[in-house]
């Protein structure tokens, strides 16, 4: 009647062993978690990013911070010049095209890299878009407001 039981336990000998395993499984979760972290870092949307006085053309790229931008901005307000990353999400409501307002232009461009181009051109190579007679020029107040903020902010950040 001496049965042995099975344990539910691993025998003392292999305890050793699985210290070893756990270790690497750590190892592996820390590594993919970094590598996860990092991730967004290599698929953000890349733009040039100044502020000048200069129409030169773009020289500081930039990974745009906000993962949700989708576009690449050149402003030209005067005599300032900025490139940046569209981050406050202005883009998304005019396109890939170019808005002139009150003396200012702002340009709007998909994909890495696409602001380098000269100012007073368009991404898309279509005309300016520019408000007509029966268009309200209220129809793009975030646009419009927000080019000389826009303008200020890429002065102080860059």
């Amino acid at each position: 009647t001496n049965q042995l039981v099975p344990s539910p336990l691993p025998p003392l000998s292999s305890l050793g062993q699985l210290a070893p395993l756990q270790f690497q499984a750590v190892r592996f979760l820390s590594v993919l978690l970094i590598a996860l972290a990092l991730l967004p870092l290599f698929t953000a949307l890349k733009c040039y990013a100044e502020s000048d006085k200069k129409k030169a053309a773009g020289r500081n790229e930039y990974a745009c911070l906000n993962s949700r931008a989708e576009y690449c901005l050149k402003i030209e307000i005067g005599l300032e010049y900025g490139r940046a990353c569209d981050e406050m999400l202005l883009c998304p409501s005019i396109g890939e095209t170019c808005i002139e307002r009150n003396g200012g232009t702002m340009c709007c461009c998909k994909g890495d890299l696409c602001n380098n181009g000269p100012f007073g051109s368009n991404p898309s190579g279509s005309a300016i878009a520019s408000p007509s007679r029966g268009d309200n020029p209220a129809a793009t107040p975030t646009a419009l407001l927000s080019l000389a903020a826009l303008a200020a902010a890429i002065a102080a950040h860059y």
